[in-house]
């Protein structure tokens, strides 16, 4: 938490993201309720998310030829 601080300094917005696994799931459910923020948790991306990614990608690079 000490260094997720450092994220949005001097009054700004910041965003953390974290990495967990269920293994760690109960522990990242206890910093939730004891800083009183609610986290939005996120799945990892689907093979169609990765593909569209990478075809938008192919296609800007295609565009500066």
């Amino acid at each position: 938490m000490h260094r997720s601080g450092r994220t949005g300094r001097v009054g700004r917005d910041g965003t953390c993201i974290t990495f967990y696994s269920n293994h760690n799931k109960n522990q990242l459910d206890k910093i939730e309720r004891m800083t009183k923020v609610k986290f939005e948790k996120v799945g990892p991306p689907q093979a169609v998310d990765v593909m569209a990614a990478t075809c938008l990608e192919a296609s800007r690079n295609l565009d500066k030829i």
